[in-house]
């Protein structure tokens, strides 16, 4: 076969290849149709329809089948929601959107939807609402690790959600002090510090309280010959409080070290 007669061959197979996975998306969402998972058969429709846009007849099928789809996906969230199961709402009404919004930009909606971005909102706040909750009966119990990880759950859903940052720094600082009361110098250090990061110029004094621990750390270390560590504190220690503070300390760590 010459080159002139093997490239419309050649084109012609290459096209074939270019509309099997179409072909086969459309296939998938043809069962998930007949089986009457409509939301899924709707996305592989959507799916094929992004590998070939002109495909009729998943153009036709995605037509029929999108206000089932859209029934049974907001049937899903609108149950979560009436159940008080904000998170699984949440994630329903967020699959119910992504829907909508591939079907507008294919072919736009022809029946009327609800508001679905502010049914994300309202399941966003009241998913948030909950984790802050348990967060202010966990802090009001001392349970310092519990209600940060219930803060920080809160602001998972809904970012700046209410005074979950203040809340933090709160949890972590009570936390430090209980550390220090404990001796667990170093550990209080630390949450010293995170109470700092969440709560900015409030917690101010958390840097100096995290800054006397390392210093005094590091003093420890000096008399115990553990001069590695002792460096490793004093410079912490310096950062925290400034060099001046430590810095015959340091040097004398760093002579042994």
């Amino acid at each position: 076969m010459s080159i002139r007669h093997f490239l419309p061959f050649a084109l012609l197979f290459s096209l074939v290849l270019t509309g099997c996975p179409a072909a086969k998306l459309y296939r998938e969402g043809h069962d998930f149709d007949e089986y009457g998972s409509d939301y899924e058969a709707a996305m592989k429709y959507l799916d094929a329809l992004d590998v070939n846009d002109h495909f009729k007849k998943a153009q036709d099928a995605l037509a029929a089948v999108a206000p089932d789809a859209y029934a049974e996906q907001l049937a899903l969230a609108t149950s979560a929601e009436e159940a008080s199961n904000f998170p699984d709402a949440l994630t329903e009404y967020k699959a119910l959107k992504w829907m909508l919004d591939r079907l507008q930009e294919r072919q736009g909606l022809a029946f009327t939807v609800v508001d679905v971005r502010k049914k994300i909102d309202e399941m966003e706040n009241a998913a948030a609402e909950e984790r802050y909750r348990s967060g202010e009966s966990l802090l009001a119990q001392g349970a310092w690790e519990r209600a940060i990880g219930e803060y920080g759950a809160a602001e998972g859903f809904k970012h700046g959600y209410k005074d979950t940052a203040e809340k933090t720094a709160l949890a972590f600082y009570s936390w430090a002090d209980e550390n220090v009361t404990r001796r667990a110098y170093r550990q209080g250090a630390e949450h010293y510090l995170k109470a700092m990061e969440r709560g900015g110029r409030s917690y101010q004094d958390a840097s100096a309280k995290s800054g006397a621990i390392y210093a005094a750390l590091g003093r420890h270390f000096i008399g115990a010959d553990r001069c590695r560590q002792a460096v490793r504190d004093l410079r912490q220690a310096g950062d925290l409080l400034g060099n001046g503070s430590v810095s015959a300390d340091l040097a004398a760590a760093e002579s042994c070290a």
